[in-house]
């Protein structure tokens, strides 16, 4: 899915959020060794909107980010900016366009071994099939 090539494109661009995170931003899982606080990001869902003619030329994509931190307080920092950088957000580039972005919904996770707080962020895009 292009959608994810999007999706890359504007949170490594932004300032805060690399400024939290670094280089590291992952499709679908991390490096098993990488160094907290992280960003994950996945397709979860295709909707095609097809038409009577044809295939689809607008897909509805569900995308979850996952913010991941060694304290409360990273992941709250990290999480905010990812939020702040998609939502409401647009971006074309050569192999996808990305009309609209729209956050979902925010939800707190915690494992203990290794400690390690997470937010799993849910966000609506809209994307043109190029």
């Amino acid at each position: 899915m292009k959608t994810g090539i999007g999706i890359f494109s504007l949170l490594s661009n932004d300032a805060t959020v690399s400024g939290l995170a670094g280089n590291r931003i992952f499709p679908v899982i991390s490096g098993k060794d990488a160094d907290l606080p992280f960003v994950t990001y996945d397709i979860i869902t295709v909707q095609p909107d097809d038409t009577k003619t044809g295939a689809s030329k607008l897909d509805s994509v569900d995308v979850e980010c996952v913010c991941h931190a060694a304290t409360y307080s990273a992941m709250s920092d990290l999480g905010n900016a990812v939020r702040a950088a998609l939502d409401r957000q647009n971006v074309t580039l050569d192999s996808v366009t990305i009309d609209s972005i729209q956050f979902q919904s925010a939800d707190v996770e915690v494992t203990d071994k290794p400690r390690k707080f997470m937010v799993v962020l849910e966000f609506k895009v809209r994307q043109r099939m190029n």
